[in-house]
């Protein structure tokens, strides 16, 4: 097969005739990728034939064996073709014990390979000899990456071997361990070899516990390996020891990284060292904790150093509750590192003086992104603190607040603050309900005072019709250029009003983003009386309650008179079929360049036609039409087609939805071929009839699409099917064409080969 460029067996039981004759054949073959699993075990000489297979095809670069039964000959046999391989990537998992003579040749054959950039090892029963032989090839093997997950225990002449054999390897950048188990001896080799590792990036998860004495030389191995520049440990039981000696050597390290998830305890002492040991990494941007369970000495001792740290990011998630006296301390610390600028925190129990110690500092902070996650109450106290802290903040951009229970004290001194806050946007999700007092002060001087807030997002919080009444006598003064808005509480009438008031009256906004909002109706009826002052380029709106009637032809109208709206999305909104009659009388106004439409309620014959008529084909602007899952019947087609011409529509995605009817389907195909900008059409699981293809045969050459992408949908019949390669090939300027998942007929081909010397597609 001139073309085969992947074979898949999986659970097929082949007998051994399919390797010995795949042995005679491999010279010739063009594959790229073998991926096996499971099936009958496999014979020697069949395993030895296999391994040959692999060697002599030209092309082959990914191995994959999964639960393969193959017998010692295969890796044998590997050891003696494995120069000629073009393998650059060994994925290997189960199977059967491999013997100590199977085992040294498979690890000579990965050294040998000379192409071999990624090795990966899952619970592969290998002899310690794998990893003794690998040692006399080492600094031959070519891999980047090594990635060895369980298996069997390695003994400490092994695991010594390993280590050395990791170091050693010219080109290794990666390691990733995970539940393998290491012999201690692992680490005390890597201490005498790590100078002469090329390691850019160590992963180790899970595994045994490991010696005070080896966790000591695997943290002075850390240190000295010139070109680590990241370490992630999870689940990993270091003793306390590699904390301390990680202190005494941390300034000799390249790490850029940290990631530390899940450990025992760490010790006062240790958690102390680990402190200073971060502040001293001359290179260390980024540290992320997640449950550790750290002593607060570890926070005290932060304090004293943080001046010396590079950090840049700290995300820190879970964990033991932190003192008072620690949590002083972190703020303080956060406060004074010269670099640090995103913060994450993320249910993690800090006390309040955390809060309180926030504000003393404040001004000295670099930070520009805090994300706080979850949290338990924070006092009136502390949330007041806390609210004066981001005000004072000199660089801070960002503030995301989700599930976090701060006091109302929080936006009330916001409000006395906010005029100083250089925040640019803030997103806040759920928490408590805010009283009607905070919700003014939230309003009137958070959003509207801030003077260089620009993106607003609130999910699902409780806020109540305080919050819009007061936003829509200042909206004139805020600066937002976006607001995201989804679910909270319902809104009433007059709050519903004064909201599409405010979004109208301010000044810069671009983007309206309303997800499950339960506006009232009143909201679309205001709209359309301000329309006309507002600045959006933007909105989304999916879900939320019904929209009625007349609502519904208040918000096409709105559509049509905002001067700058390119860009309409409306996905699950349940409008009623005035909104399409309206906008027919308004179309023409529209500055509408794209409108998405997904889902939502069945629309009327009556409604469809206006959709067609005014909408589509006399928005003067209207580029990109895309309609996914909405109940369009045969009129919309038919209308098109008689319109079609007077489009400016250069692209349609279209997908799901109703079948079509066999004329509708024609008249589609006639459409698509007379809009005279159509450039794109992407047509995802749409049942079109047979009559769709014949019929864009006789217009393909009218046709202007330069591609058309087509997945999904019913079988077509030889005939539809000629005729779309027909079409193809006729259309002058398609220049690609992707097709998945379609049921063609073999016509297709058929019919594509006697005109394919006529087709553009590129």
């Amino acid at each position: 097969m001139p073309n085969l460029e992947t074979l898949n067996l999986q659970k097929v039981n082949i007998a051994d005739g399919f390797f010995l004759a795949l042995k005679t054949s491999a010279s010739e073959a063009r594959l790229e990728s073998i991926k096996h699993s499971g099936g009958l075990d496999i014979s020697a000489a069949a395993s030895e034939a296999y391994a040959k297979s692999i060697c002599t095809m030209p092309n082959l670069k990914t191995l994959e064996l999964e639960n393969v039964n193959i017998a010692d000959g295969f890796f044998l046999a590997l050891k003696t073709s494995a120069s000629e391989a073009r393998l650059e990537s060994i994925k290997h998992s189960g199977g059967l014990d491999i013997s100590a003579a199977a085992s040294e040749a498979y690890a000579k054959s990965i050294c040998t390979m000379p192409n071999l950039k990624t090795l990966e090892l899952e619970n592969v029963n290998i002899a310690d000899g794998f990893f003794l032989a690998l040692k006399t090839s080492a600094s031959e093997a070519r891999l980047e990456l090594i990635k060895h997950s369980g298996g069997p225990d390695i003994s400490t002449a092994a695991s010594e071997a390993y280590a050395k054999s990791i170091c050693t390897m010219p080109n290794l950048k990666t390691l990733e361990l995970e539940e393998v188990n290491i012999a201690d001896g692992f680490f005390l080799a890597l201490k005498t070899s790590a100078s002469e590792a090329r390691l850019e990036l160590i992963k180790h998860s899970g595994g045994p516990d490991i010696s005070a004495a080896a966790s000591e030389a695997y943290a002075k191995s850390i240190c000295t390996m010139p070109n680590l520049k990241t370490l992630e440990l999870g689940e990993v039981n270091i003793a306390d020891g590699f904390f301390l000696a990680l202190k005494t050597s941390a300034s000799e390290a390249r790490l850029k990284s940290i990631k530390h998830s899940g450990r025992l305890d760490i010790s006062a002492a240790a958690s102390e060292a680990y402190a200073k040991s971060i502040c001293t990494m001359p290179n260390l941007k980024t540290l992320e904790l997640e449950e550790v369970n750290i002593a607060d000495g570890f926070f005290l001792a932060l304090k004293t150093s943080a001046s010396d740290a590079r950090l840049e990011l700290i995300r820190h998630s879970g964990g033991l509750d932190i003192s008072a006296a620690a949590s002083e301390a972190y703020a303080k610390s956060i406060c004074t590192m010269p670099n640090l600028k995103t913060l994450e925190l993320q249910k993690v129990n800090i006390a309040d003086g955390f809060f309180l110690a926030l504000k003393t500092s404040a001004s000295e902070a670099r930070l520009k992104l805090i994300r706080h996650y979850g949290r338990l109450d924070i006092s009136a106290a502390a949330s007041e603190a806390y609210a004066k802290s981001i005000c004072t903040m000199p660089n801070l951009k960002t503030l995301e607040l989700e599930e976090v229970n701060i006091a109302d004290g929080f936006f009330l001194a916001l409000k006395t603050s906010a005029s100083e806050a250089r925040l640019e946007s803030i997103r806040h999700c759920g928490g408590p309900s805010i009283s009607a007092a905070a919700l003014q002060a939230y309003a009137q001087k958070i959003i509207c005072t801030m003077p260089s807030l620009r993106t607003l997002e609130i999910n699902d919080v409780g806020i109540t019709d305080d919050f819009y009444l007061t936003l829509a006598e200042l909206a004139s003064r805020t600066r937002l250029e976006l607001i995201r808005h989804s679910g909270g509480l319902d809104i009433s009438a007059a709050a519903s009003e004064a909201y599409a008031k405010s979004i109208c009256t301010m000044p810069n906004l671009k983007t309206l983003q309303l997800q499950k909002v339960n506006i009232a109706d009143g909201f679309f009826l205001a709209l359309q009386t301000s329309a006309s002052e507002a600045r959006l380029e933007s909105i989304e709106h999916s879900r939320g309650l019904d929209i009625s009637a007349a609502a519904s032809e208040a918000y096409a109208k709105s559509i049509c008179t905002m001067p700058n709206l390119k860009t309409l999305e409306l996905e699950e909104v349940k409008i009623n079929d005035g909104f399409f009659l309206a906008l027919k009388t308004s179309a023409s106004e529209a500055r509408l360049e794209s409108i998405r439409h997904c889902g939502g309620p069945s629309i009327s014959a009556a409604a469809l036609q206006a959709y067609v008529q005014k909408i589509i084909c006399t928005m003067p602007n209207l580029r990109t039409l895309e309609i996914n899952d909405v109940g369009i019947t045969d009129d919309f087609y038919l209308t098109l087609a008689e319109l079609a011409s007077r489009t400016r529509l250069e692209s349609i995605k279209h997908s799901r939805g109703l079948d079509i009817s066999a004329a509708a389907s024609e008249a589609y195909a006639k459409s698509i071929c007379t809009m005279p900008n159509l450039k794109t059409l992407e047509l995802k699981e749409v049942t079109i009839d047979d009559g769709f293809f014949l019929a864009l045969k006789t217009s393909a050459s009218e046709a202007r699409l330069e591609l058309i992408k087509h997945s999904g949908g019913l079988d077509i019949s030889a005939a539809a099917s000629e005729a779309y390669a027909k079409s193809i090939c006729t259309m002058p300027n398609l220049k690609t064409l992707e097709l998945k998942e379609v049921n063609i007929a073999d016509g297709f081909f058929l019919a594509l080969k006697t005109s394919a010397s006529e087709a553009r597609v590129s």
